[in-house]
């Protein structure tokens, strides 16, 4: 197994090339400190790990690095996402849905019945 982190990978890529973190972030348009939190492995300052991913592979191809090899060491889903429901949530339906929709059909019935 590589002993080199994914971190450790982009910032020794990006040095070696002598680009800032700052032109990079310029480059990928991103902020800064998402180029630091892709560099130390900081993936909770994302809103959800897609967006990371998303940003790792941007970054890597920047650097030539074949963005396939990082993200297959990145973590595979969220900790809080997964939770006790799985990645797809509970899959309960909003009452507020589930009434509107019953309305509906109970007006268009009344139509059809009246004639």
């Amino acid at each position: 197994m590589n002993s080199v982190s994914i971190g450790q990978t982009l910032r020794a890529a990006r040095e070696a090339q002598r680009f800032s973190q700052e032109q990079v972030a310029e480059t990928l348009r991103l902020e800064p400190d998402a180029i630091a939190a892709l560099e130390e492995e900081r993936w909770e300052r994302f809103p959800a790990l897609v967006y990371a991913r998303g940003h790792l592979a941007s970054y890597a191809r920047l650097l030539g690095i074949e963005p396939a090899a990082l993200l297959l060491r990145m973590p595979l889903a969220d900790e809080e996402s997964m939770g006790e429901e799985g990645v797809l949530g509970s899959g309960g339906v909003n009452p507020w849905l589930v009434a509107g929709a019953l309305s509906v059909v109970a007006v268009v019935a009344i139509l059809l019945l009246s004639r």
